[in-house]
């Protein structure tokens, strides 16, 4: 289990997972996602695709493409099926002679990383987008073999946006929002959920989502709770952890303060 997401990138971010692995996760918020208050937090989600290809947004991908046999190879084909274009688009090809040759658009972040002769096709795939995410298909046209292929399935990761905003409710009996824990535009879906303490039984979350066009989701969590002295000192915390992960890690640690005069606050420890 990787306990950073620096150990984590290092070892398998572009590579092509087989078997049946899980990876989970975590990532200081402030090198993974805008966080406009500057307060240190943990993010966690999961890779949990066999043989896909997993990269965070912005990354370099590498698109495995390789064959052992001592047929003549004479091309390389890659083919690709993406949201918005016609399925098995070529877009570009490989030959011994004139190398890489790109079809329909030129999208230069392809780089032919392989050697032609070791009938290696693969490609490196620089600055993935949402819009990348699909299927990619390496045909290769050998004499007499045919044209075997190798597919790769792209998956972009999302790191969530953070951010915790606190209210100024007054003392009283009715029930209002002491704060609320956001993970915006993550991918997968992030759960937000508070782990109360003494608080327990006292306040409760209520749990929003939005699912957006470009396949990623925001969700926010506010704690509710009827404002009285004896939440007084008292501290919550907001994690941040996508579906099936087991650990936990403390985005953000905050006491309620209640003022003399009927006032109180959520402020950071």
């Amino acid at each position: 289990m990787f306990r950073t997401f620096s150990d984590f990138q290092n070892k398998h971010f572009g590579k092509r997972f087989s078997g049946s692995q899980v990876f989970i996760l975590g990532k200081k918020c402030s090198r993974c996602g805008k966080n406009p208050q500057g307060k240190s937090c943990f993010v966690l989600f999961t890779a949990v695709q066999v043989g896909d290809v997993v990269v965070m947004l912005g990354s370099s991908a590498i698109l495995p493409c390789h064959i052992i046999t001592n047929d003549r190879l004479s091309q390389i084909t890659w083919q690709k099926t993406i949201k918005g274009k016609a399925p098995d688009d070529v877009f570009l090809i490989i030959q011994p002679t004139i190398g890489l040759k790109y079809r329909n658009e030129k999208d230069f972040r392809f780089e032919f990383i392989g050697n032609f002769n070791d009938k290696n096709g693969t490609l490196k795939f620089s600055n993935v987008t949402l819009k990348d995410e699909g299927s990619y298909r390496c045909i290769f046209s050998l004499f007499p073999g045919g044209t075997p292929s190798r597919n790769s399935q792209l998956v972009i990761l999302v790191p969530p946006i953070t951010n915790l905003m606190d209210y100024t409710p007054l003392e009283g009996n009715e029930e209002v929002p002491l704060a609320t824990c956001t993970a915006a535009a993550s991918k997968p879906k992030a759960e937000v959920r508070w782990i109360k303490g003494s608080l327990e039984g006292k306040v409760r979350e209520e749990i929003k989502e939005t699912q957006h066009a470009n396949g990623t989701t925001t969700t926010w969590s506010t704690l509710l709770g009827k404002p009285g002295r004896e939440m007084n000192g008292q501290s919550v915390k907001c994690v941040i952890s996508n579906f099936c992960v087991f650990l936990e890690f403390s985005k953000q640690n905050y006491s309620l303060i209640l003022y003399k005069y009927s006032k109180s606050i959520i402020s950071l420890k």
